[in-house]
């Protein structure tokens, strides 16, 4: 009889399951449950049951069929299961009325929606919620395992199945970022941050996307969920981090809005187009002022041994960096103590990466002197002996080498030191790979910035005047009051930020500078300001 097997050709069967049917089972029940091990549990006993199956029949009029019916049974049994139930209300159905493939991946569907829905639900709700219908936990004992009376719990399940399903109606509409993360970048000019970092705060995705969400106006916890496709128990954490460091603020009951300033991809273009413009022009004058000038350079001594010429430029650079900031430095009293440990600052964020060139300096403060670490971050990410010479000791160590005095006791920091290329041995003397900026230095920067300034100051002060305008039109309503306080703050932070770097990076670009700062030491100390 055509179609008709006979199970006496159980090897056959069995080689057709291990060979063809097991990574089907595989590939099918994997596109219903996100757990692969479930997965793989669920395609080993749908061929176990296969094979089982070869014992107990004598034929089987369609191995296909069959084969499929069995896993469909297996599948059935699985979303079944008590353990996988999500809820059990009315409008939370999870039984499957049969075996047709359409049903199955419809009711599938639903579960994963329903499961997805929970997960965005936050806090109580979400905690009273599963241990109800999930746990199947008695309200009395809801309340006692979380220390609240019995008419609070029927609050939360009441008013949680109500913003359950209205979860379940707004993921639909899920938002973008789910799936295409925006950039971001945060910067800031402050003082007293020795017990907070924000640029560790925005390393990772998430956070960056809860500051660009919640920059317009505020956000529930179960909206930035949505928005970004995470459970809120992950939002939450995250929220906690940002609210303790003063980044986040929650003014308005059970949302959250951001707490500094983001400028917009489409201002960011605009600003980036003008000093493009301005820099590109000056960045002829800062060669040939350089050529210039190097030999003095040189004859001030910075170096204490024969350095090469790309670190007289890129010192050089640094300095030059600062023309546009002149007469825009903001005073200790003006930074509002916008972070909850005490951090003054002017924080803003870019809807961009990081652009090339950006550079930052980090002060440490010694007695005499002023270490100054330069940070390129996307050229070679936080240079090392950027972290490196955080350490006062350290940094003392090498001020102490450039005054001739080591210790032998030292001789294993001064081998670390060496490999990170911040001491070097000059024939057989231990000498620093970092400038000392001395008043004669200081003096000749002096005057040759003075003249580069003149050239630029018309242009600056037009980029000037379009921070202020984007500044005042752009902020939110929840920094109002505070850009009015701080706008000029935000303006001159946003000049020194886009000055320096802007410069650098068409300095990079037009080969004046070397960006292959692998073998390049471009930190500086300075007599203590």
């Amino acid at each position: 009889m055509k179609g008709v097997i006979i199970v006496k050709n159980v090897q056959e069967l069995k080689e057709l399951i291990a060979n063809e049917y097991l990574n089907k089972f595989f590939t099918f029940y994997l596109s219903r449950t996100p757990i692969i091990q479930d997965a793989e549990d669920l395609s080993q006993k749908a061929a176990c049951e296969c094979l089982d199956a070869l014992n107990r029949v004598d034929e089987i009029t369609n191995v296909n069929a069959y084969f499929w019916s069995v896993a469909h049974n297996v599948y059935k049994n699985y979303l079944n299961r008590k353990d996988n139930y999500i809820l059990n209300d009315d409008y939370c159905k999870m039984q499957i009325a049969d075996t047709s493939y359409n049903e199955y991946n419809d009711q599938k569907e639903l579960h994963n929606d329903i499961r997805k829905s929970l997960s965005i639900l936050s806090g109580l709700y979400r905690k009273i919620i599963v241990m109800y219908y999930y746990h199947e936990l008695k309200i009395k004992d809801i309340a006692k395992k979380l220390n609240i009376s019995q008419d609070m719990v029927k609050y939360y399940l009441s008013n949680g199945k109500k913003k359950l399903k209205e979860i379940y109606n707004m993921n639909k509409e899920i938002g973008e970022v789910s799936f295409n993360p925006k950039d971001f970048s945060i910067y800031y000019s402050g003082i007293d941050f020795a017990s907070v970092n924000v640029w560790e705060l925005f390393k990772r995705k998430l956070p960056c996307q809860i500051a660009l969400i919640c920059y317009a106006k505020p956000k529930t916890v179960s909206e930035i969920a949505n928005e970004v496709g995470c459970s809120s128990c992950f939002i939450e954490d995250e929220l906690t981090i940002l609210l303790n460091a003063g980044v986040l603020i929650q003014k308005v009951k059970d949302k959250y809005q951001t707490n500094f300033y983001i400028i917009s991809k489409e201002e960011l273009d605009i600003v980036d187009e003008l000093y493009k413009k301005m820099y590109d022009e000056h960045t002829k004058e800062v060669t040939k002022v350089f050529n210039e000038y190097f030999e003095q350079i040189k004859q001030t001594g910075i170096y204490n041994y024969n350095a090469t010429v790309d670190q007289y430029k890129w010192i050089f650079a640094d300095r030059v960096a600062d023309i546009d900031q002149r007469n825009m430095f903001i005073k200790d009293s003006d930074y509002p103590k916008i972070l909850s440990c005490g951090a003054r600052a002017l924080i803003f964020g870019l809807e961009a990466n990081t652009p090339k060139g950006t550079c930052g300096q980090t002060p440490t403060y010694l007695d005499n002197y002023t270490m100054w670490a330069r940070d390129l971050w996307l050229l070679h990410g936080h240079s090392s002996n950027q972290l490196i010479l955080r350490d006062k000791k350290v940094a003392q160590t090498v001020i102490d080498v450039y005054n001739g005095i080591t210790d032998n006791q030292k001789e294993e920091l001064y081998a670390y030191l060496i490999k990170n290329n911040i001491l070097i041995k000059d024939n057989g003397v231990l000498k620093t790979n970092i400038a000392y900026l001395n008043k004669e230095f200081l003096e000749l920067m002096e005057n040759i910035n003075r003249n580069l300034y003149v050239k630029l100051e018309k242009a600056t002060n037009e980029i000037k005047a379009y921070l202020t305008k984007i500044v005042n039109k752009s902020i939110p309503n929840n920094l109002k009051e505070y850009a009015m306080e701080y706008a000029n703050g935000y303006v001159i932070t946003l000049m020194q930020f886009f000055a320096g770097n802007k410069l650098i990076e068409s300095l990079i670009e037009n080969n004046f500078l070397n960006g292959n700062l692998n073998s390049i030491q471009i930190s500086y100390f300075i007599d203590k300001e």
